[in-house]
């Protein structure tokens, strides 16, 4: 019997077109052979649709730290749930928003800067064009009496 082949989930992934969610999905639901060595996921080089149920998943005998979350759905915070919270979260937005401001206040005044040198570089090009007319316009003289 020949050695199973297991790719890495990328690898997996551009091989049989599956995305890496499903991947990962897949392998939390433990619907698919894998392996976890130094905290990376292998999977059998076979399509998922002709993988039977693991029968057992092999890990790294490698500590790798995993970090639990709860499986129920992140709740969006309101002043009623945690007014701690709440006000640490109006104040940084509080501070945000001047922080804003003062960078929207100091773009307008450079805006504004360079408005003016636009304006007075108008002024300058005008006045050099008129003294180049000047000076290129043929002059009358006496000599020619």
């Amino acid at each position: 019997m020949a050695s199973a082949s297991w790719l890495s989930l990328i690898d997996y992934s551009s091989k049989y077109s599956t995305s890496l969610s499903t991947l990962r999905r897949r392998i939390k639901a433990e619907s698919v052979n894998y392996q976890l060595k130094s905290g990376k996921y292998f999977l059998l080089d076979h399509p998922l649709d002709t993988q039977e149920m693991p029968r057992q998943t092999t890990h790294s005998t490698q500590p790798t730290q995993i970090i639990a979350e709860p499986a129920k759905e992140k709740e969006i915070l309101t002043p009623r749930q945690s007014p701690a919270n709440w006000d640490h979260t109006v104040e940084l937005l509080g501070e945000i928003k001047k922080a804003y401001r003062l960078v929207l206040q100091e773009k307008e005044e450079q805006i504004q800067i360079l408005k003016d040198e636009i304006s007075d570089l108008q002024t300058l090009v005008q006045a050099l064009e008129t003294e180049n007319k000047r000076l290129n316009r043929p002059s009358i003289g006496i000599d020619r009496f």
